[in-house]
This record gives C-alpha cells, structure tokens and sequence, in this order.
C-alpha cells in the first residue's frame, strides 16, 4: 500500500505536468497509478498541498499548486 506521502508528491506531479479541471480526473489518474483513494481524502490532500482551481489563458480553469507559472496574480 503506498502511503501518504507518495500520494501527495504524485499528485503534485500530475498537477504540475498535466491540465486537470475536476476531481474525478485526478482520482482516476491516482487509482491507475495505484493509490487507494476516495473522492474526500483526495478533497483533504487538495486542502493540504493549497491547490487551487483557476482559470488560465484560453479560459479553461484548472487545478494550479501554490508556484505554478500559470498562477495569474
């Protein structure tokens, strides 16, 4: 079973890498990595790494962690 912290550090990875505009996105991402997740414990690590949901050039609004290049301030 992978832990905690592996969960955070892949979700920050595909955060970073890729365009993700729901939760459902990225929880079927996590499930195919592996990770046993539910939609609420991905809510909390969401909470806890300060990601936010915003909308970016072209108007398409997406998950961005705290030092994104494409966090508009």
């Amino acid at each position: 079973m992978k832990n905690k912290h592996s969960r955070l550090n892949t979700i920050r990875v595909i955060i970073s890498g890729q365009r993700m505009s729901n939760q459902d996105e990225l929880l079927r991402q996590l499930l195919g990595l592996g990770y046993e997740c539910t939609q609420a414990t991905l809510s909390r690590d969401l909470k806890e790494l300060e990601v936010t949901k915003e909308i970016v050039a072209g108007g398409e609004c997406i998950y961005l962690l705290p030092d994104s290049p494409l966090r508009i301030a």
